[in-house]
């Protein structure tokens, strides 16, 4: 698990990036903050989560896209 505060920008938005491939995350937050982890996930594990602690999460875009085999 990753825990910590995030800071918001100047317009109050949290602009995540998050790349996830077999075993790799990386998340990039308001590009000032990131995390790289390996992860072994269950293989029916086909979603994702957003949460906030104490408030709420409104997301204004998002957009997901598949990665190309390099094998």
């Amino acid at each position: 698990n990753f825990f910590g505060n995030l800071e918001l920008d100047e317009d109050k938005k949290l602009v995540m990036e998050i790349y996830l491939d077999r075993s790799l995350l990386e998340a990039f937050f308001n590009e000032e903050r990131a995390i790289s982890a390996r992860i072994y996930p269950d293989p029916s594990s086909l979603g994702i989560q957003l949460f906030a602690e104490n408030g709420t999460v409104n997301v204004d875009s998002l957009y997901i896209a598949t990665m190309k085999s390099i094998y």
